[in-house]
């Protein structure tokens, strides 16, 4: 079962009979949780365990950026902990050699009623955890005197060894695991980018996303089950594990197919950025006249009807003012429908090219809930015409268009800093109508100051 090219589209590496059974296992009764939250602590889990079972122990500044999206974890559903519980039991203890797919479907039997996007979160959460003690048994931190007892117990091998046959055999394993971390954060960045802002308006690429995730989808659980079997194997055998050729084989047949379906969903999910940002550029960015009317009226998806607010900064944006933004934010999507939608668009300074922008960039990417750009816009002609148009100059400026794309503020971060929602929709008439209601004292100075001076 391999990748097959055809023109420039790559087809699903399924069987079809295997196909079959995995598009027939999904119920149209889908359960819908944020993901998420799920996936950034797996990743911390995965990684850890990784970095544990080679004796590394990881700084702070290394660890993945997982802080976007990163509350709402402690919100998870009792039934769907008590499923990733439940894979976790179904992944422990098999001997799947040569019935990998058979388990794999088994798997999505169980997820039926789950969206794609969340089967394979819960399954690789479910892996997680047994993961995460395999490692630790094998690799127990010096500093926990209890792990180093119980693997001694127990007579977990040592992985230390750096030519053993079965390090070498392990590091394929972990490299197989990073994979399936990896296309399962591609297919809910896909799935979400789908939900919000691909779907009703271009439907080639929308098509492309759901034909592309279920094989995925089946691909990574295959490879939880591949990874779980042959970790039972040397949980049995402990330091008489060798690799058979069949395990071996087995291993690098799966490592093979995912690696390329990794490849194929990075590549589009570039195609999913490109095309939102190119939207973005089109409808918000670009003007004609003085009405800084868009020339290009296409919707958002999400954002139709509502009012967009376009974060424009360089890399001199604060964590703090990030902080503050968030908070603003999430408070109005409590809402039924929310009131506005937010973009960051930021501008590519002197700082963006060398490591510590990069860095900062990222960090800053992964602190905003909302969508923002892949890359700092370098475009000579639009930069300069925001800074015109705008008067953009370095600092944060919050440009309002509403839900007709005309803009209403071509600043409204002041409003935001004094009033927050409350000053919606960020017109000057209701900065006005504010500032007439607003009562002038101590308190109220002292409250903008630092309401924590009046506690």
């Amino acid at each position: 079962m391999e990748l097959r090219r055809e023109g420039q589209m790559l087809t699903p590496t399924t069987d079809s009979a295997i196909l079959k059974q995995v598009l027939a296992s999904h119920t149209d009764h889908v359960c819908e949780f944020d993901v998420f939250p799920v996936i950034n602590l797996t990743e911390q889990i995965l990684i850890q365990a990784i970095e544990c079972s080679t004796g590394a122990v990881l700084g702070a500044e290394e660890w993945p950026q997982t802080t976007k999206r990163a509350s709402g974890l402690a919100e998870l559903d009792v039934n769907d902990t008590v499923m990733i519980h439940r894979l976790s039991r179904e992944l422990s203890g098999i001997c799947a050699h040569g019935y990998a797919d058979e388990k794999a479907i088994e798997l999505l039997n169980i997820l039926s009623s789950y969206s794609w996007h969340a089967k394979v979160a819960l399954a690789l959460s479910g892996f997680a955890l047994n993961f995460g003690k395999f490692c630790l048994s094998v690799q127990p931190s010096p500093a926990d005197a209890l792990s180093k007892s119980l693997a001694q117990l127990r007579k977990m091998p040592h992985l230390g060894g750096l030519f053993s046959p079965l390090k070498c055999h392990f590091d394929k394993l972990k490299r197989l695991v990073r994979a399936s971390l990896d296309i399962t954060k591609c297919i809910a960045e896909i799935w979400n980018l789908s939900l919000h802002y691909i779907s009703e308006d271009k439907s080639d690429l929308f098509d492309e996303n759901n034909a592309l995730i279920p094989d995925a989808v089946y691909w990574t659980i295959k490879s939880v089950v591949t990874c779980s079997s042959q970790i039972d194997s040397i949980k049995r055998l402990r330091n008489e594990y060798i690799p058979s050729s069949t395990e071996a084989s087995e291993l690098s047949t799966v490592a093979v197919t995912v690696d390329s379906i990794r490849e194929q969903l990075k590549n589009q999910l570039d195609k999913c950025y490109e095309y939102i940002e190119q939207k973005i550029i089109n409808q918000y960015l670009t003007f004609s006249g003085e009405d800084n009317l868009p020339i290009d009226h296409i919707d958002m998806g999400i954002q139709r009807r509502k009012h967009m607010l376009l974060l424009i900064s360089d890399l001199s944006i604060s964590e703090e003012e990030v902080q503050v933004l968030e908070r603003l934010y999430k408070d109005q999507t409590m809402r039924s429908e929310g009131l506005y939608e937010m973009v960051w668009v930021p501008i590519e300074g002197k700082s963006c090219s060398n490591y510590s922008g990069q860095r900062k960039f990222k960090k800053l990417k992964s602190m905003m809930p909302w969508y923002s750009f892949q890359h700092p816009l370098s475009d000579p002609k639009l930069t300069n015409q925001i800074k015109e148009d705008w008067n953009f100059k370095d600092r944060l400026i919050v440009v309002v268009q509403d839900p007709q794309r005309k803009v209403s503020s071509k600043n409204a971060i002041h409003m935001m800093w004094i009033w927050g929602n409350s000053a919606f929709p960020f017109t000057r008439e209701r900065e006005e109508d504010l500032w007439k209601t607003q009562i002038w004292n101590l308190e109220t100075v002292i409250e903008h100051i630092d309401p924590h001076l009046l506690d």
